[in-house]
């Protein structure tokens, strides 16, 4: 698949109860373009071995280079200690 639909299926947060196991809900509560980089920040609600948690990431994206990288929205307190990563699409040539 085309790197912008993988990403458009990774940015669709809204959606992970229906894709992510154990995603409970997840709610965008700020969108914002600056640029060609988009910054979403959503409440992920989630159930792990009979425990709920809640935390709030802040996710920024950029199209040019297929990548979206993420941490706990630092602003607001989370269930969780800490949470960082990223996802990159690296296009296959097919």
């Amino acid at each position: 698949a085309p790197s912008s639909v993988v990403m458009g299926r990774i940015m669709d947060f809204e959606k992970y109860d229906k894709m992510v196991d154990g995603v409970d809900s997840c709610v965008n509560y700020v969108s914002r373009q600056e640029g060609k980089t988009r910054t979403v920040k959503s409440t992920y609600d989630i159930s792990v071995l009979h425990m709920k948690f809640k935390y709030f990431v802040e996710h920024t994206y950029d199209p040019e280079q297929r990548c979206m990288v993420f941490n706990l929205d630092y602003d607001r307190r989370s269930d969780l200690d800490d949470s960082v990563g990223y996802w990159y699409v690296m296009p296959t040539g097919r």
